[in-house]
């Protein structure tokens, strides 16, 4: 890999130098043939790509991250309670869905929750814990984001909002209306930073 971004550099600065060009196509010298057929192929470090949404400034931003298996929508939910790495700290990225109250998450699925919810195709169900509804509109609006940006990647993809007893709830959007049920990317569209 490092050979062939040499080569590539070295064609760049030649061509970059005024070398001129020839008229037709030459095969390349044995030597850089047989660099570039010698060369390793890149590590794969196997896993999976998981696309986690966070919290920059007033807007949400994609952070991928790479782990060992598909995760279910409850272990997502955690990952983005746990919050950014301190990597992703220094870049500027925060979590909206901090609890309220110790040892009780803002949101879990209605799964995890025991509940059982009649969701559509493609939907999610998530609980939003009572204390959601203490915190300001601006951080309701990117934990909703944060949300469902992150488990309805796809536009056939939703999340249907519930309450603790699992009845279906209207959640706040970015344009100051309520959803009247399930919502996908496409209504907090204004939040993408």
């Amino acid at each position: 890999m490092i050979k062939r971004l040499l080569l590539l550099l070295i064609a760049v600065g030649l061509t970059a130098c005024g070398v001129p060009t020839d008229s037709s196509p030459r095969s390349l010298p044995t030597e850089v043939l047989d660099a570039l057929n010698s060369a390793e192929p890149a590590e794969d470090t196997g896993g999976e790509l998981a696309e986690l949404w966070f919290v920059r400034g007033e807007k949400i931003a994609p952070v991928e991250r790479r782990v060992e298996q598909s995760l279910s929508s409850e272990e997502t939910l955690l990952l983005l309670e746990a919050g950014p790495t301190a990597e992703e700290k220094e870049a500027g990225l925060r979590t909206a869905l901090v609890p309220v109250a110790a040892d009780t998450p803002l949101v879990a699925t209605a799964a995890a929750s025991g509940l059982t919810v009649p969701a559509g195709n493609k939907q999610t169900a998530v609980v939003l814990d009572d204390q959601f509804s203490e915190l300001p509109s601006e951080e309701q609006l990117l934990i909703l984001g944060q949300v469902v940006f992150t488990l309805a990647p796809e536009p056939d993809e939703s999340v249907l909002f519930v309450n603790s007893s699992g009845t279906p709830i209207g959640v706040p959007l970015p344009n100051g209306r309520l959803s009247s049920g399930a919502v996908n990317r496409s209504n907090y569209e204004a939040l993408r930073g």
